[in-house]
């Protein structure tokens, strides 16, 4: 629901929906909630393969499991070259990567293939101590590993580690110094630059590319410019907020959140408030204040020359988009909110009297129990989203309404938008639905990818105990 900030830092406003529809949102969107993650990696995989020539187009039989054998954690690079897990024999684990055996340990955890496949990282465990492997080789033993994480262009890998108390950032097997506590890390899109945020018993401080910047109080937010060469972060010093803008501090807020960077990484919008009331400024710029206004995201367009975001004044929320007021609904989300690629067009989710729907361009779809974000196509001219009714969800694609299922998700357009594919589970069985049809079925299924020039699309699957990459033609 939309995370709407009082005065006093604590939601505004809820939308209460009856009995009926609130069963439908929590039993719904608790699995939406762990679809999401698998919805964001079959974009990202799309984009590999736009960028990725090596991508396996060839439907391949890579590797068949023991049926004796206790397994766990099957992951297939995104090229579909590799596909590893996690096997059990006995009290150790060993990692399976097409078909080869590993080292045995008495614990292991989280494999990570590199974007481009040719890598694989794991948490792995000995008698009590942790350590990273990767390539096969064994890295320093710690009291405790956190996720590990590669840059986007597979050149460093990057993850936490606790010893006697402190924790401490390894990149490459470099050590950083030793700190109280580290919340969080991450890299530029670029790949080329490095922050986290550490913790001392005199404050909170950004760590960039391995150089300390100023203590304050409390730093909520970080980011990264798409182009990896700007950062910015909000930082609180006792009670009075400032961004810190490539190391440049703004003058000081009650309250600020959510610093987001434009496509072109020209412009920084956030949201402020003084005096109880909220606003959004653009490189400084203040707009116009309001009740409050939604935390959840600031969506500039993808040529950066439009701005929109939700906002409550009185019992009503709507969009501000360009600085224009939109309708007024019970409640808007703006997390599922969209810019089309041409920049031409705007959907998000709203809500009015108990049910929930897209609205694009002012107009609104048809009502339903809940909905999710909306995505268009890659030329800009289709729009789909998934959507339910009691028991059921759904996609609608283009305002019409598809095949009812118990769970769906995804969906991804190919590259020419000409065709949709998002995947269903009925019972213990995954199968993905292709403009339409249903496809075989399958016990797992993963990474669904389709070919720069639209004509196929790939998959890894499970199908009586072997994996597979599997090729299919679109047509």
């Amino acid at each position: 629901m939309p995370n709407y900030n009082s005065p006093k830092g604590g939601m505004l406003k809820l939308y209460i929906m009856n009995k009926k529809h609130l069963h439908i949102w929590f039993s719904v969107a608790i699995i939406a909630l762990l679809l999401l993650a698998m919805q964001w990696q079959k974009a990202s995989n799309d984009k590999s393969a736009k960028k990725d020539p090596s991508l396996n187009l060839a439907t391949t039989k890579i590797d068949t499991i023991s049926r004796n054998l206790e397994y766990s954690d099957i992951v297939f690079s995104l090229d579909g070259h590799r596909v590893a897990y996690i096997a059990m024999k006995g009290d150790k684990a060993s990692v399976i990567i097409n078909g080869k055996e590993g080292k045995q340990y008495d614990v292991i955890k989280n494999l990570l293939f590199s974007p481009d496949g040719t890598q694989l990282a794991y948490i792995a465990e000995n008698s009590g101590r942790a350590f990273i492997v990767h390539n096969d080789q064994g890295g320093e033993k710690y009291d405790f590993l956190g996720f590990a994480v590669f840059s986007t262009d597979g050149t460093k890998l990057a993850y936490t580690a606790h010893e006697e108390g402190k924790q401490l950032l390894v990149l490459n097997g470099k050590e950083s110094k030793k700190h109280d506590s580290i919340s969080w890390f991450r890299f530029s899109s670029d790949g080329t630059q490095l922050a986290y945020l550490a913790n001392d018993k005199e404050g909170s401080f950004i760590v960039l590319n391995g150089v300390e910047h100023q203590k304050y109080s409390h730093i909520p937010e970080f980011t990264f410019s798409p182009n990896g060469k700007n950062y910015a972060y909000i930082a609180d010093q006792e009670g009075n907020y400032f961004l810190i803008l490539n190391g440049q501090k703004s003058k000081n807020y009650s309250l600020l959140k959510t610093p987001t960077f434009s496509p072109d990484s020209t412009k920084i919008a956030y949201i402020a408030e003084n005096n109880g009331k909220y606003f959004v400024a653009v490189n400084g710029k203040e707009g116009k204040k309001y009740d409050a206004v939604d935390t959840g995201q600031l969506i500039f367009s993808p040529d950066s020359t439009q701005l929109a975001y939700a906002v409550q004044e009185g019992e009503k929320s709507f969009i501000v988009l360009n600085n224009q007021e939109m309708k007024g609904y019970d409640a808007i989300d703006v997390r599922h909110a969209v810019f089309s690629p041409d920049s031409t067009q705007f959907a998000y989710l709203a809500y009015d009297n108990g049910e929930a729907f897209i609205v694009r361009n002012g107009q609104e779809s048809a009502h339903h129990a809940t909905a999710w974000r909306p995505i268009f196509s890659p030329d800009s001219s289709r729009l789909v989203y998934l959507a339910s009714n009691n028991d059921k969800s759904f996609m609608v694609l283009d305002g019409q309404e598809g095949k009812e299922y118990n769970i769906v998700w995804g969906p991804v357009f190919s590259p020419d938008s000409k065709h949709l594919v998002y995947w269903v589970r009925e019972g213990d069985e995954f199968f993905m639905v292709l403009d339409g049809q249903e496809g075989r079925k399958y016990q797992e299924a993963w990474a669904t990818t389709f070919s720069k020039n639209s004509a196929q699309i790939a998959y890894g699957a499970l199908l009586n105990q072997e994996l597979w990459w599997v090729v299919e033609n679109t047509q």
